[in-house]
């Protein structure tokens, strides 16, 4: 029988996911931010729908407003035809769409899931998206390192890597778990 595990704000166990914001764009934006986010959340869940105004491009996401090149990277992209993967190391945002663009008007569908349990450890990334790429629909798998080992998250940002931006409705869910009492 499974343990349900209820919400620390509910009165449940720390370990649960709670619900820490969700950002859905009344306006286009170029990215989504959660700013001030509380130093007792070591694991986080983003789920994202977005959707891309009339110019293609990347979706990315940074830590901390770290752009400093401390991202690293292993993806596999899969499309009707190939499958195809790499390695990227020292990036200064971790690629969402790693493989090809966004599209114009294209719609994106991706968790992503990020542990930073203690300050002085790498944090860990694990990203799957699914999304309408330059020609065919695009799966991308993506396993990531955030080499700064000073800090604990107390931001995110999902952000847009040209100057383009993300249509009206896009949405992004942010849920945490506690990892101490």
């Amino acid at each position: 029988m499974a343990e349900v595990i209820l919400p620390a704000s509910a009165g449940g166990t720390v370990g649960a996911w709670e619900h820490i914001e969700t950002q859905v764009l009344a306006a286009a934006a170029a990215s989504f931010s959660f700013t001030g986010i509380d130093a007792a959340f070591r694991m986080f869940r983003l789920t994202c729908y977005i959707i891309k105004d009339a110019n293609a491009g990347q979706v990315e996401l940074r830590l901390n407003n770290d752009s400093g090149g401390n991202y690293n990277q292993q993806y596999m992209n899969i499309n009707h035809a190939t499958r195809t993967s790499a390695r990227n190391a020292g990036l200064d945002s971790l690629r969402v769409t790693n493989f090809d663009n966004l599209a114009a008007n294209g719609v994106l569908l991706a968790e992503i899931l990020i542990a930073k349990q203690i300050a002085g450890q790498e944090g860990r990334i694990q990203s799957q998206a699914s999304y309408e790429g330059s020609a065919d629909p695009m799966l991308d798998f993506v396993v990531a390192q955030w080499a700064n080992t000073a800090d604990l998250i107390n931001r995110i940002d999902i952000v847009e890597s040209s100057i383009n931006e993300f249509a009206i409705g896009s949405r992004v869910v942010l849920e945490g778990t506690q990892t101490t009492p």
